[in-house]
């Protein structure tokens, strides 16, 4: 395994603070994103420096909002933080719909997508 988290330790590294846009830390042993723009988006980059070519990646994500025009899950060959990030996400939205876009700091391009019945609604 090259790198684990599970959040327990609010200094390792993560992003944590505020501003008009969004708001990102450690909470209640989760690390939290929260939007506060309409169409805005924040990418967390793992304070991990190994950069492998190739990955299996596991995560565990939630939409606490409950509101079905998000897009959230892990990022991949990534470069920039925040939101001068460019690189390829697997994200899932409430309605089961999920999918494949390559992101950069001006447009989402959604490269595949699909539906599921196991992505909880």
């Amino acid at each position: 395994m090259i790198f684990k988290e599970d959040f327990a330790d609010p200094k390792s590294g993560w992003d944590a603070g505020s501003d008009a846009s969004s708001a990102v830390g450690y909470r209640s042993g989760a690390y939290f994103i929260k939007i506060k723009k309409p169409h805005h988006s924040y990418a967390a980059v793992a304070p991990s420096r190994l950069a492998p070519k190739n990955v299996a990646i596991e995560v565990t994500a939630q939409n606490v909002t409950n509101r079905s025009d998000t897009f959230f899950g892990p990022l991949c060959r990534t470069h920039g933080k925040g939101t001068h990030l460019t690189g390829y996400g697997f994200g899932i939205y409430n309605d089961g719909t999920f999918g494949i876009v390559r992101v950069d700091p001006s447009r989402r391009v959604t490269l595949a997508e699909s539906n599921s019945p196991i992505i909880p609604r």
